[in-house]
Parts: C-alpha cells; sequence; structure tokens
C-alpha cells in the first residue's frame, strides 16, 4: 500500500470515527432528555387539603411542604447537571482552576477533586 493509500485510509478513517462519536453524543443526551424522570402532578402552589388549627391553606404551614421541595429539586438538579454536561462546563470549571488559582501548589488531586 502506497503512503497516499494509507493516508487517505487514515483520514477517512479518523472522520467516520468523528461521526461516530457526534452520533452517539446526540443520541445519549437525546436519550437522556426524553427519559427525564416525570414530575407528578401535584399542586405546587402552597394549597394542602389537609386543615391548620388556624384553617389557613398557606405554603408556609403546609405540612408536606418539606417533601414537595425535596421532590422538586432533586428533579431540577438533574435536569441542570444534564445541562451542564451537554455545556462541558465541568471541563471548563477544571480549565479555569488550573490557569487562574494562585496560592497553592497545583496538583492532581486539586484538579480532579470534582
Amino acid at each position: 500500500m502506497s503512503t497516499a493509500n494509507l493516508s487517505l485510509l487514515l483520514r477517512r478513517t479518523g472522520l467516520v470515527a468523528t461521526a461516530m462519536t457526534c452520533y452517539g453524543t446526540g443520541v445519549y443526551f437525546a436519550g437522556q432528555y426524553m427519559t427525564k424522570p416525570s414530575s407528578d402532578d401535584d399542586d405546587h402552589t402552597g394549597s394542602s387539603n389537609k386543615s391548620n388549627s388556624n384553617n389557613c391553606n398557606c405554603y408556609t404551614t403546609a405540612p408536606d411542604r418539606i417533601e414537595t421541595f425535596q421532590k422538586i429539586a432533586k428533579v431540577y438538579d438533574d435536569e441542570m447537571s444534564r445541562e451542564e454536561l451537554a455545556m462541558f462546563l465541568p471541563l471548563l470549571r477544571r480549565s479555569l482552576l488550573y490557569f487562574n488559582a494562585k496560592g497553592m501548589k497545583k496538583t492532581k488531586e486539586m484538579l480532579f477533586s470534582f
């Protein structure tokens, strides 16, 4: 095989590998987006069906407000985590720390402590 044919074969192989990586990444994130946990159809406005001693249906006195907050926070954290990964924010944070951190000796432990 001549060097020209080998060079052409390597370029095509690299192009195919890059295309497959992009396709796989797109399929992965689409799958993550499509399978995100469905939120309950609860009324998150603060009204509660349980009666309080002062007949107030305020959000601050609702006994299930902590559980409601925990459900909402879990879904929100999962969505934000996926979006940050899609935008490569963890890599950006690491590079900002590596190139701009002063005062401490730069170590691998500092870079990979996330």
